[in-house]
């Protein structure tokens, strides 16, 4: 299982806000040597779903919208990336199928390691 860049990316910028405070997309985008624009679509999708408060002007930037220890990676995974490995709902095959355990162990245990860790244990 891969995770992709956008999450990664993703992760990354908010940690790095959690360490540094509001920070402009430019200013995130450099110290993290990630394009503007693909950062901006990522920040736009973390802010939509709550993680993320952005202000316009000179004295704007994104900043985290709860403080670092109530965020967890979990949220941020499963906001860009998602996290079931497989899409077993509405399979014809769900009930029956020999494979469905693996997969729901799997999910079960990326939740478990991606929920245990808040924005303040990884700017530590």
């Amino acid at each position: 299982m891969r995770i992709s860049k956008k999450t990664q990316y993703g992760l990354r910028a908010m940690i790095h806000i959690a360490k540094n405070g509001k920070k402009s997309l430019k200013e995130i985008a450099k110290a993290e040597n990630i394009s503007v624009d693909f950062l901006e679509k990522i920040l736009k999708d973390l802010q939509s779903n709550g993680l993320l408060v952005s202000k316009k002007g000179s004295s704007g930037g994104y900043s985290l919208a709860r403080k670092p220890e109530k965020i967890y990676a979990g949220e941020i995974v499963e906001t860009l990336e998602g996290i079931v490995p497989v899409e077993c709902e509405g399979c014809q095959m769900a009930r029956i199928c020999s494979s469905k355990n693996i997969w729901d162990d799997v999910k079960d245990s990326l939740q478990e390691t991606l929920y245990s860790k808040t924005l303040k244990d990884l700017i530590k």
